[in-house]
């Protein structure tokens, strides 16, 4: 958690921050990024919970480790609007387009919990830190320093994960995510430096007390209706036509992946006593790539595809979760294209299936030609 997205993924964010200040386009680029991250907040997504940038010129970030995470599953996304705002003139932009390109691809073999492919990993792990000193290389040294990627210790410590993951397992595993604020709970207890062991054992007992009579309370006064949970892993829409005036609207949508003769992708309606899969269409035949992303426009089949006594059952079967996200516009009109990402760490390839994300390969090869 704080090696991958405290570590890396910030000081990725405070580069993408330097880069885009000495060109005067960090606060167009922070209010871009800021509509889709508020956009995919508001869903409430338990694996992708993404925060906006702070507010004013500065779009700072300020977030706690989760945030992170949700930034990396949008990162791709985020820097497809950059073409916006700058050209690919300009020194080093290429360069930043790959190694958020690599970086992504990393993240996603680390955290995907069907594949451990150790040799894969360390692939990535040199290929990204080999693309950073490439930007670097691009823009310019800072006189009598070293490259940033050597100064910070978490990007070398990236070498250690392949041993890591043969003798522990993999990344995801040691995931500390979970409660992250719990801290917060045990600060006020432990209010100075005693470290016996009897001091410890009679804090640890006070906060095992405070915590169990505050589920008592909770457990008292709730309901534990799953659907009163704040976050989830999709949306139980009312009617399909919530699903068509999102579409509408240019905005995200959360959804399930099943697989049948094929995967299919779409949304869940509730209705009396079912709940019923309603798929998304994709039209590829007038699809495209962007960031190496497959983008076509979609739309909601009024019938359902099939339908499930319970969400439990829903959960299930389920081969995946997703979210569909569009190619935000200023200009919001009917058809937008849409891409699609996963909670595994999957995306949309153009043969409609669900695929590991690689970096552009022409890409690479120009770069690493032009040095």
């Amino acid at each position: 958690m704080h090696h991958i997205f405290e570590g890396i993924v910030k000081s990725i964010i405070e580069l993408l921050m330097e880069f885009f200040k000495l060109h005067n386009k960090w606060s167009t680029f922070g209010s871009y990024s800021n509509s889709i991250l508020a956009d995919i907040n508001q869903l409430k997504i338990s694996y992708c919970r993404a925060e906006p940038l702070t507010s004013g010129k500065e779009f700072k970030t300020g977030w706690i480790a989760e945030m992170y995470l949700g930034f990396s599953r949008l990162m791709i996304i985020l820097l497809n609007q950059s073409d916006k705002i700058v050209t690919t003139t300009l020194r080093g932009y290429d360069e930043l387009v790959v190694l958020f390109q690599v970086l992504y691809a990393l993240i996603s073999r680390l955290m995907q919990h069907n594949s451990n492919h150790v040799e894969q990993i360390d692939d990535y792990i040199k290929l990204f830190l080999s693309v950073c000193h490439f930007y670097e290389k691009k823009i310019g040294f800072e006189e009598n320093s070293y490259p940033f990627w050597y100064r910070k210790s978490n990007f070398i410590s990236l070498l250690n994960l392949p041993a890591q993951i043969e003798k522990y397992g993999p990344v995801y595993l040691h995931w500390e995510g979970v409660r992250e604020r719990f801290i917060q709970h045990v600060k006020p207890s432990l209010t100075n430096m005693r470290t016996t062991a009897s001091y410890l054992c009679t804090k640890l007992q006070k906060i095992n007390q405070d915590n169990t009579l505050e589920m008592l309370y909770q457990n008292s006064t709730k309901s534990n209706n799953t659907n009163n949970k704040r976050y989830d892993d999709f949306e139980i829409f009312e009617a399909t036509e919530y699903v068509e005036e999102r579409i509408s609207n240019n905005l995200s949508l959360s959804g399930v992946a099943f697989k049948f003769a094929s995967t299919i992708y779409g949304v869940i309606v509730k209705k009396k006593s079912t709940y019923d899969f309603h798929e998304i269409t994709f039209q590829d035949d007038t699809g495209f790539h962007r960031s190496k992303l497959w983008y076509s426009q979609v739309s909601v089949n009024p019938k359902n595809f099939i339908n499930f006594s319970s969400k439990e059952e829903v959960d299930e079967k389920v081969m995946d979760y997703i979210l569909f996200v569009p190619l935000y516009s200023e200009n919001n009109q009917t058809n937008i294209e849409y891409t699609i990402i996963s909670k595994n760490w999957k995306c949309r390839l153009g043969n409609n299936t669900l695929g590991t994300f690689t970096p552009s390969i022409p890409s690479l090869k120009k770069m690493i030609e032009s040095i």
